[in-house]
């Protein structure tokens, strides 16, 4: 039964990244007028995937302002950025953080993120 469950995830995960990395290509060559719900399309779609298996991603960056936080797929090497302002603190906190990657000069933000601070 194990198995059956996490065959399950590991698809889930697979489609909403295949459909998050669909919508993020789709918003980079379209209209300006599109892009927004485009990429919110992504976020959507990237969160799903959080949602259903936290284990298989980690924080690898996070810049800008707003902030922006690289997340990254453990097992397919995908990489995406997501809004800090789309995802919940918990979510973010469930990740897993690969500090040699966060750039300087924000690594308060992503502090303050984990520590359940609100940096939005």
């Amino acid at each position: 039964m194990t198995s059956l469950i996490r065959d399950a995830e590991i698809v889930m995960v697979a489609s909403a990244l295949d459909e998050a990395a669909g919508h993020n290509q789709q918003a980079k060559s379209c209209l300006p007028e599109h892009r927004r719900s485009l990429y919110r399309k992504k976020d959507r779609a990237l969160l799903r995937a959080l949602a259903a298996a936290p284990g298989q991603f980690f924080i690898d960056s996070i810049s800008g302002s707003p902030p922006v936080v690289g997340i990254s797929h453990v097992h397919s090497g995908r990489r995406f950025h997501l809004p800090l302002a789309a995802a919940s603190y918990e979510m973010l906190r469930s990740l897993a953080v690969l500090p040699r990657r966060i750039s300087e000069g924000s690594e308060g933000d992503l502090m303050a993120v984990l520590a359940g601070e609100d940096v939005r």
